[in-house]
């Protein structure tokens, strides 16, 4: 009876300690306000064709009052060659009652199969809610989030995201990555498109740049297939479009092999 009692009164005492841990865990920030950058260093490639939103958040109480968020842009990396900044630059606006302010970074995929990076620093300046002046960053020397470094890394001629299509077929795939570590051999990340019942898997290829705008896709096995892949391409400097001529090996109970042309593929930069 005693042992029994005894886990009891621990039961009851360690649920008043988880209690305790969640009402402790309830207290929020009372110190002053103050605005930094969410992040404090971003690493993307050229060929992201997304706008990338670099996020200024208020740590503190929102009020009924916008907050202005002034800033400046310096770094290696080249406006207008390597990136820009969608709406009005060197200002980023954190609605009323809200904690986040976003600034609209869009790259610009200038790949050239020479791999280097550059980077933009972004840099807080001032922070005003109407008439009063709020504290950019924290810590020592209030440098902790008030600047973001943002790295922007060189992508291979062919590297980035495509909308896939194929002849005999209407439907596009967004968001298909190309990627390639030495700008010669290159990986794709979805080439059946409705295509041979395997739409729910994303069947990958792998091509070779011949550097003369014409493509060979190396004989390849696929698992999922259990066959081999093999056959070649091209692609359009102009417009950047990729155009993939894809045969299927397969062999027979005969143990004799059949070659099966895949209606043509085609690749458009997103």
């Amino acid at each position: 009876m005693k042992l029994k009692r005894l886990g009891i009164g621990w039961m009851v005492l360690m649920g008043l300690l988880l209690n305790w841990a969640c009402e402790e865990q309830k207290i929020v920030y009372d110190g002053p306000d103050y605005v930094r950058f969410t992040d404090t260093t971003l690493v993307y490639k050229e060929s992201f064709g997304k706008i990338i939103p670099i996020r200024v958040h208020l740590v503190g109480k929102p009020t009924d009052t916008p907050v202005s968020v002034t800033y400046s842009v310096s770094g290696t990396a080249v406006e207008g060659r390597d990136y820009r900044i969608e709406g009005e630059k060197g200002t980023v606006v954190i609605p009323a009652g809200e904690y986040f302010g976003e600034i609209q970074l869009v790259l610009i995929n200038n790949s050239n199969n020479i791999l280097r990076s550059s980077e933009i620093l972004f840099t807080i300046n001032a922070v005003t809610r109407g008439e009063e002046w709020i504290q950019p960053g924290t810590g020592k020397n209030l440098n902790l989030g008030n600047a973001l470094r943002f790295r922007i890394e060189d992508d291979c001629l062919f590297g980035g995201y495509y909308e896939g299509s194929r002849v005999g077929s209407n439907r596009k795939v967004k968001d298909v990555q190309i990627s390639s570590t030495n700008c010669v051999d290159y990986f794709l990340q979805n080439w059946n498109i409705d295509l041979l019942s395997f739409n729910a898997d994303k069947l990958t290829l792998q091509f070779r740049d011949n550097g003369d705008n014409s493509i060979t896709i190396p004989a390849q096995y696929n698992n999922v297939l259990g066959d081999t892949l093999l056959g070649n391409g091209a692609w359009d400097p102009r417009t950047r479009q990729i155009i993939l001529n894809v045969t299927l090996k397969t062999t027979g109970n005969s143990g004799a092999d059949t070659l099966i042309n895949i209606p043509q593929l085609t690749y458009v930069p997103r």
